[in-house]
């Protein structure tokens, strides 16, 4: 069976794996989908064990990844209605950056078709694939209810976007949640190099197509250290005088960090968020 624009069913593929929170589907060419399969799309510590053992997959038996549905939200964010699920604790945390930057790492091309809702943590993960393709009507946000962060990368992200476009008034945590696509680039959510489909049937289709041109050449992105200055200005720009304390208090008067650092930064701050 071939999937294409008229024919997106994922359930109508194979199921490579599974489990009580999401699936991935080998959809043809190399491409797997992996979806998220909890109510609203909202995501859980067992979202992020699939992904794990799909990142592990890829290489050995496919060439590429998708992230998306058929369904009309991409994911509505963490689920707040059960406890467990909160990424409260510093291991859940921990680990689910660690999934993070294996996907942005990844040594094959990975692309997220995001549509409607796309909050939170759902944002998170689509912010570290190698690319995005958005339906036009895509109402994103970094963070969670009432603007909290859940710590699992993305603010590290976008901070380090803002830094390499020498952006450095851009309070994403702040932002409210886009009214479409289009203003996503704005936020520098989306990326020049990103695209938008108009037609919601044709998301996933475009998006595979998307992801098979990456394949030609792909180059994983590379590590680079970061200016402390420039993580300082950022956040003083911003007028966030309490992540610039911890900033300071965390790693003093070095010149350079890298990501894993803000990472830890970003991972400290949630923490202290969950406790109030």
């Amino acid at each position: 069976m071939e999937f294409n624009s008229k024919n997106q069913d994922l359930s109508a593929f194979k199921q490579v794996i599974t489990n009580i929170a999401a699936s991935l589907w080998d959809i043809g060419d190399g491409v797997v989908c992996f979806e998220f399969n909890s109510k609203d799309n909202t995501i859980n510590y067992q979202t992020f064990k699939l992904l794990y053992d799909a990142i592990n997959i890829v290489p050995k038996y496919f060439k590429c990844m998708l992230i998306g549905n058929d369904s009309a939200n991409f994911s509505s964010g963490i689920n707040h209605s059960s406890a467990r699920d909160n990424f409260k604790t510093k291991e859940e945390i921990e680990y689910s950056q660690s999934v993070l930057q294996m996907l942005k790492f990844a040594n094959f091309p990975t692309v997220a078709a995001v549509s409607c809702f796309t909050l939170g943590a759902g944002c998170e993960i689509a912010l570290h694939c190698s690319s995005i393709q958005a339906y036009v009507e895509t109402h994103a946000r970094l963070t969670e209810e009432g603007h909290v962060l859940s710590g699992l990368g993305g603010y590290t992200e976008m901070i380090l976007r803002y830094l390499e476009l020498k952006e450095f008034n851009q309070d994403i945590i702040s932002a409210n949640t886009t009214e479409s696509a289009k203003q996503m680039y704005n936020l520098h959510m989306l990326k020049s190099s990103d695209h938008i489909t108009e037609d919601r049937k044709k998301l996933l289709a475009d998006a595979k197509e998307k992801v098979l041109k990456l394949l030609h050449n792909y180059c994983p992105p590379k590590e680079e250290s970061i200016k402390l200055s420039e993580v300082k200005l950022y956040l003083q720009n911003v007028g966030n005088e309490a992540f610039m304390k911890k900033l300071e208090a965390s790693f003093g008067n070095q010149d350079f960090v890298n990501r894993k650092d803000i990472l830890n930064f970003e991972k400290e701050i949630a923490l202290e968020g969950k406790k109030t």
